[in-house]
């Protein structure tokens, strides 16, 4: 078999040869009948040769004699696109000179410069033969390479403009569109920025396994509307240690599994409290599962449909849930400013089913942000984001030093800033990306003081 492909490989080689060598004497004998004709049949010679000629070799126009030199001062002055292999017979057919074609003159806006058609006039013949037009690509005076990451200050991938360069205007993305004329592709940033929010979730169903560290600091009233735990009796027992503020922390282990148009969600929390007073417990709080359904895909919009359910797993005299089982509809919305900054929003109902009907409460959660790529390669990107996120109890109540009082209508207003960082490329367990974020709550009635949040994440 090996010795029949070798057959065949040299049979090729040899009838290219037989083929190129016959060319080369049928341009031989063009030129002896031009050297040996009169002036007068030469002329009409070249007229037949340009009328029957092929289109790129009449555009191409009439050389010299001294085909070499011609040869070499045209193609410095000729785009690369044009296919050079036509110059040389034209060359050896017409035998006239000319004067060299002047360069095409530089546009005087970055862009696309076209250079409008020439001709050039034959001494011999008169004979004029246009010089087709062209498009010159001309590369733009603000396109960067941008290779360095920390080199004093971060700057833009080549993809965007550096030009007037502010920090809070590309921190917005209200800055312009990415140049495709800078010749850089577009970087990992690109494909991560949907997913940048950290307490809005993503609108686009993904796969994705992901460990959440939070660590909350002032929690108010922890059992307020039974949202984080639950009333005093099925909850911690009201003593004179009963907490009005905690501290705590939380483990969460993260899975999401799906298509591009569904996919279902699994979470399971390790739970620790740091009461002001009394003493600390720990041990699983209650487990989530939530569906994600991609109704509206749009050029700019996307509108997807999640259904949470909390299961009461947790103790709920511990303090590790609520005791009840809880739903949670609702609709997360994305909106695509341009390919590098999203915004993002949430409206989620949280309701309790089976809970105390005059402590308990609806919780109605709706959030706003915005997220940008701040910097990109095909394997690194910045991509941070700020949000607006308010928790709003409708009625029930909360404990406030031993008694219970009335919580209906209280905002829990939170401002969540951060950035996540990509790094590629996809390995055995995917595509690592870290999260930092920062939660600070605002107003009298906010939910928690502040909250730390770290994001270990592997996106496949």
């Amino acid at each position: 078999m090996f010795r029949a492909g070798l057959k065949l490989l040299l049979w090729c080689f040899l009838w290219q040869g037989m083929v190129l060598a016959a060319g080369d004497l049928l341009y031989a004998a063009d030129d002896f009948e031009t050297e040996d004709s009169s002036p007068e049949s030469s002329s009409s010679q070249t007229l037949r040769n340009l009328k029957f000629m092929e289109p790129p070799r009449e555009i191409d126009g009439v050389f010299a004699n001294e085909e070499d030199s011609v040869f070499a001062r045209l193609t410095e002055q000729m785009p690369l696109r044009f296919n050079r292999s036509y110059l040389r017979p034209v060359i050896r057919t017409t035998g006239y000179d000319v004067p060299p074609v002047p360069p095409a003159p530089m546009p005087e806006e970055p862009g696309f410069a076209t250079v409008e058609p020439r001709q050039i006039l034959s001494d011999s013949t008169s004979q004029l033969v246009p010089v087709p037009s062209y498009i010159e690509p001309v590369a733009p005076d603000h396109c960067d390479t941008c290779d360095p990451v920390f080199g004093g200050v971060i700057k833009q991938n080549c993809a965007h403009e550096v030009s007037n360069w502010s920090p809070l205007v590309r921190y917005f993305g209200l800055g312009h569109d990415p140049d495709p004329n800078c010749g850089s592709d577009i970087g990992i940033g690109h494909e991560r920025v949907m997913f940048a929010p950290f307490e809005i979730e993503a609108s686009q169903p993904t796969n994705f396994l992901m460990l959440r560290w939070d660590s909350g600091y002032g929690l108010q009233t922890p059992d307020r509307a039974e949202y984080f735990w639950s009333m005093p009796g099925r909850g911690p027992a009201l003593s004179p240690t009963y907490p009005n503020s905690l501290n705590y922390t939380e483990l969460r282990f993260i899975n999401e599994v799906g298509s591009q148009v569904f996919s279902v969600q699994t979470e399971i929390p390790l739970r620790l409290l740091q009461p002001d007073v009394g003493g600390s417990s720990s041990g699983i709080g209650d487990m989530k599962v939530a569906t994600k359904a991609r109704l509206v895909n749009g050029k700019r919009w996307q509108i997807t449909q999640i259904m949470r359910t909390y299961i009461p797993i947790g103790s709920a005299q511990n303090g590790m849930g609520t005791g009840h089982v809880s739903l949670e509809p609702g609709a997360l919305v994305r909106y695509e400013v341009r390919s590098d900054t999203y915004i993002h929003t949430q409206v989620k109902y949280w309701i309790p089913i089976a809970a105390d009907v005059g402590f308990a409460s609806n919780v109605l959660t709706t959030g706003v942000g915005v997220s940008h790529v701040l910097y990109e390669t095909n394997n690194f990107a910045i991509i941070p984001s700020v949000e607006f996120v308010n928790y709003g109890s409708l009625s029930g109540q909360k404990t406030v030093n031993g008694i219970n009082v009335y919580a209906g209508g209280e905002n829990a207003y939170n401002i969540v800033t951060g950035a996540r960082f990509v790094i590629g490329p996809k390995a055995d367990l995917g595509l690592f990306e870290l999260g930092v974020s920062n939660t600070t709550g605002v107003g009298v009635d906010r939910y928690v003081d502040n909250l730390l949040r770290v994001d270990f994440k592997f996106i496949f």
